[in-house]
């Protein structure tokens, strides 16, 4: 499923929330609640994983989710969301992320073009009866299992993924970023892996086995990483070329401007071809951020566009 498009907010929401406290279970209803609304346009679906007493919804009815979402407690564990908004794909209970991947539950914001592609114009999944994440971690189900990083090719990929156990036998969270970043943050104890930003968190320069980069949060970009949610750390980790070149050319391309523009600024252009990763990283760039500032006492949060 394409989460971004040229021109348009439009962005699935991907989210997991782990509790570092060894003792004490959270009530973390508000807080996720709070996110929900703050994401609530992405309407064509609804998924939620909580460790805890192993609770899985999947659902297009936003009214429940949401009563869902007030109610949560999360003990030693974590809680796996995604809000899915469609571009491709039917709107239906099947194609909301949250798949059962053996062992894992797996979701994803970005886009998957297997194979070749052509302006985004061959995408290599069913339009109406499937989506191209679910084609992606499809593929790659048995290294993802396996945490065979090195295994998982990610050409045509683009945005971020998440899958997490299924059941308290299995430790190891999977992640992967490739051209979008995995926001990192801590708020109290626990510790937020988000696709887009939540700057009314705050967080310390270390924590969890996570050095933030400044006093809000830190960023994960372009790698895949196995992380063991029991022992706070980084397990396995794998960096991801964005460099491959392929060719395509870009004459009377209808987003050349933008292609050529977005890869010019990369360094990436050579003649009349444009890299690859380069055309996916445009076709679904983050050209808007959520920006909230204090004002009185109180959070104004309102989305804004980037300069380029």
């Amino acid at each position: 499923m394409v989460c971004n498009s040229v021109g348009e907010s439009v962005m699935c929401y991907n989210l997991i929330v782990i509790n570092t406290d060894k003792k004490e279970k959270k009530r973390v209803g508000e807080l996720l609640s709070y996110i929900f609304e703050s994401f609530r346009y992405n309407h064509d679906g609804a998924f939620l994983f909580n460790s805890t007493n192993n609770q899985y919804v999947r659902t297009l009815d936003y009214e429940e989710f949401k009563r869902v979402l007030s109610n949560q407690v999360l003990g030693n564990g974590y809680i796996h969301m995604h809000l899915r908004l469609a571009s491709h794909g039917s709107v239906n209970v099947d194609n909301i992320h949250g798949w059962q991947f053996d062992n894992y539950y797996c979701s994803h914001n970005g886009s998957y073009f297997e194979g070749y592609t052509y302006y985004g114009l061959h995408y290599g999944y069913d339009n109406n009866n499937n989506t191209d994440s679910f084609q992606f971690f499809n593929k790659y189900k048995n290294e993802i299992n396996k945490n065979k990083l090195s295994k998982i090719d990610l050409t045509g990929f683009f945005g971020v993924a998440f899958c997490t156990p299924k059941d308290n036998t299995n430790k190891r969270i999977v992640m992967i970023s490739k051209n979008k970043s995995i926001k990192v943050y801590k708020f109290g104890s626990l510790l937020l892996f988000s696709n887009e930003p939540l700057d009314f968190l705050y967080s310390p320069l270390k924590f969890a086995g996570f050095e933030f980069n400044n006093v809000i949060k830190t960023e994960i970009e372009n790698q895949i990483l196995v992380y063991d949610y029991k022992q706070l750390n980084i397990i396995k980790h794998k960096d991801v070329n964005v460099k491959s070149m392929y060719g395509m050319s870009t004459i009377n391309d209808p987003f050349y401007d933008v292609i050529y523009k977005k890869s010019h600024k990369k360094g990436s252009k050579k003649g009349n071809k444009v890299d690859n990763d380069a055309l996916n990283d445009t076709w679904d760039f983050d050209n808007y951020h959520y920006k909230c500032t204090q004002q009185n006492g109180e959070l104004d949060c309102s989305w804004e566009m980037d300069d380029y």
